[in-house]
């Protein structure tokens, strides 16, 4: 994200690749080449997701491996929460991008639902 601010700069910064400030960062602003910079999002928030998404389900098989006894508050991650929850996160990003609220408030009651307890998840946020 440094990386494509950095490539745009803004009315305070430089471009580091010479993008002028000011009159031509306006009519860059709405440009294809705006767009296209900003597109670079996209793949880094997949991958990061996609590590996230290894990550739980490493432990989780380990968990399965050693016989660990879930509490009735542990989130017991099936395939389908796996694939769920990822959709869910990116639904609630993008809202609350476009409303300008914390994450928190959208994905707090999405973890109630998924089983975590309150307090967990109140910590989480």
């Amino acid at each position: 994200m440094l990386v494509v601010n950095l490539l745009k700069g803004n009315e305070h910064i430089e471009s580091i690749i010479g993008i002028e400030r000011f009159i031509l960062y306006i009519k860059f602003r709405c440009s294809f080449y705006y767009w296209l910079i900003y597109a670079t999002y996209i793949p880094f928030a997949l991958l990061i997701t996609i590590i996230g998404v290894k990550i739980i389900k490493d432990e989780y098989t380990y968990r399965l491996s050693i016989g660990y006894q879930y509490t009735r508050y542990d989130i017991v991650w099936t395939w389908r929460s796996f694939y769920i929850y990822p959709i869910f996160a990116l639904i609630s990003g993008i809202l609350a991008g476009f409303v300008g609220i914390g994450g928190g408030l959208i994905i707090g009651p999405l973890l109630l639902e998924l089983g975590m307890h309150p307090v967990v998840s109140l910590i989480l946020i």
